[in-house]
């Protein structure tokens, strides 16, 4: 019984780690998108061009397109300075030109609104991935040091095996994005790369999305 129990143990320390090593791949994962919004990405023309590419290099390896939006509607008691900053921004006028990858198909799932910084944050989401048998999922969004850090925790928290694009990550400062790239979402997630590097990782090819088109009244 001892031996059982002991055999049981080493077991699960062997795959706990060797979890951070098992190889990248198409399978079982999914793409998360956090507060990819027009208003977010006026000004980040080759942010947005990006993540057009990783998109379309996501849908091309079968991987699930989930999208998470900000919520500036809802009334909010305590607002933190990151929110304020969120909820001012997605009153700005115009809209970002978007590459052909980045506008929803039928086939993405678009999470409830959420009002904070997470993905996870009462959305469902951590129970459809469970449901759909998703193990590793690839983050990228418009604030590296804000919705990507907060939505990368969770789900390495929820034990999701963890990507984070650092290429198709921007922030409201460079200062910010550089903290949350090199200092802050390493520590917390089991992988950090650039988009081109992913793909290599994946089996893809450079996608390439085609020109930016100027959509005013598309909602993402």
């Amino acid at each position: 019984m001892i031996n059982v129990v002991v055999n049981r143990t080493m077991r699960a320390i062997l795959h706990a780690g060797l979890r951070r090593y098992r190889p990248h791949s198409a399978a079982h994962t999914a793409l998360i998108l956090v507060h990819v919004q027009p208003p977010f990405l006026i000004g980040h023309g080759d942010l947005t061009s990006r993540l057009g590419q990783l998109v379309t290099v996501a849908r091309d390896n079968g991987m699930p397109v989930f999208r998470s939006v900000f919520d500036a509607s809802a009334p909010v008691q305590y607002l933190s300075p990151a929110l304020r900053m969120m909820r001012s921004r997605v009153g700005v006028s115009g809209a970002a030109e978007l590459p052909a990858g980045l506008y929803p198909t039928a086939a993405d799932i678009h999470l409830p609104a959420t009002t904070n910084l997470s993905a996870f944050h009462e959305t469902g989401l951590a129970e459809m991935l469970a449901s759909a048998g998703i193990e590793r999922l690839v983050v990228a969004g418009t604030f590296a040091d804000i919705g990507v850090d907060s939505t990368a925790r969770d789900a390495t928290e929820r034990d999701f095996y963890t990507t984070v694009i650092s290429d198709c990550c921007g922030a409201q400062t460079e200062a910010g994005r550089d903290a949350a790239l090199s200092v802050t979402i390493p520590r917390m997630v089991q992988h950090v790369t650039t988009l081109a590097d992913w793909i290599s990782e994946v089996g893809g090819k450079p996608a390439h999305p085609g020109p930016a088109e100027h959509r005013p009244e598309t909602q993402l």
